[in-house]
């Protein structure tokens, strides 16, 4: 058997017409990342797509500072971590165990207490039902 010629890509021109202000939103985040319009565009519309149309976004962008960046680096670097995701997805586990969720409830139940409301939660189902008392 011959070796096969690999596929050529082909890239195809799509042009979109779209309001200034989209425009001018769209060219403030094209500068603050470093890509072009293109570049942007198409990781927006690959994000779209893989997050399954208009479902709520899957990611959630969290602030690090310099400092905690450069640990969260330093720790993926020596394969602690595979990723910076990674990193903050164990961190939010370890956060939110079953007894700081516990935690959580109670407070949240004190507050409702003291605005008069009862709050039941069923900690199970992750779930929180709001009944006012009467």
């Amino acid at each position: 058997m011959e070796p096969q010629e690999p596929e050529e890509k082909v890239n195809e021109r799509v042009t979109i017409r779209l309001e200034q202000d989209d425009i001018v939103r769209i060219d403030a985040e094209v500068e603050k990342a470093g890509l072009s319009r293109s570049e942007f565009i198409r990781n927006a519309v690959n994000d779209y797509i893989d997050r399954g149309g208009d479902k709520k976004p899957a990611r959630i962008i969290v602030e690090l500072t310099p400092l905690e960046r450069s640990y969260i680096d330093k720790l993926v670097d020596k394969g602690y971590f595979s990723s910076r995701e990674q990193a903050v997805r164990k961190c939010l586990d370890q956060y939110f165990n079953k007894h700081r969720i516990s935690e959580i409830n109670e407070e949240i139940h004190a507050m409702a207490t003291v605005a008069g409301h009862e709050f039941a939660v069923d900690i199970g189902e992750k779930k929180a039902r709001e009944e006012t008392q009467r």
